[in-house]
């Protein structure tokens, strides 16, 4: 029993954390429709912490289970399988609601970050056919300044 309250405070803290994580990719995601990329590397500096902590959480939660399977003799390390041999029923539903906001949260997280990785690459991708063209110098290139349309001036040039 105390390797399960553990574990449930484990994916509370997982849960905090990748919400955080969730928060920093929408951050990011704002700053990349408005063309701010020179903002990024503190957000990016945020989301690295945060993965790290993610990841050592990850780690406790793994040796966790790992001493769950042991006392109950089972061979899964599905949460979900850890979660459907717990007796208590109230125990049980905390973790079921828990487990179905992780889910929630790192799906999000996921759509955020693929959303974040495709603006990323058009950004980059607008920058190369800029300087390829010639059409900008280095002094051209000033992401955060606004032209009418409100889009960052290095875009406004592109289009």
């Amino acid at each position: 029993m105390r390797a399960l309250k553990e574990l449930y405070i484990i994916l509370q803290r997982e849960l905090q954390t990748i919400s955080l994580i969730k928060e920093v990719e929408k951050m990011k995601n704002n700053l990349l429709i408005k063309g701010k990329l020179v903002d990024l590397s503190n957000i990016n500096n945020d989301l690295t912490k945060l993965i790290e902590e993610s990841q050592k959480l990850e780690e406790k939660r793994e040796n966790v289970i790992e001493e769950i399977k042991k006392e109950e003799k089972i061979t899964s390390s599905r949460l979900k399988d850890i979660i459907s041999i717990i007796k208590d029923e109230e125990l049980k539903k905390d973790f079921n609601e828990l487990y179905e906001n992780l889910k929630k949260e790192v799906n999000e997280v996921k759509y955020y970050s693929s959303i974040n990785n495709e603006l990323i690459k058009a950004s980059l991708e607008v920058i190369e056919i800029t300087l390829k063209r010639n059409e900008l110098d280095m002094s051209d290139i000033d992401y955060t300044a606004k032209e009418k349309n409100n889009f960052s001036i290095l875009i406004n040039k592109i289009i």
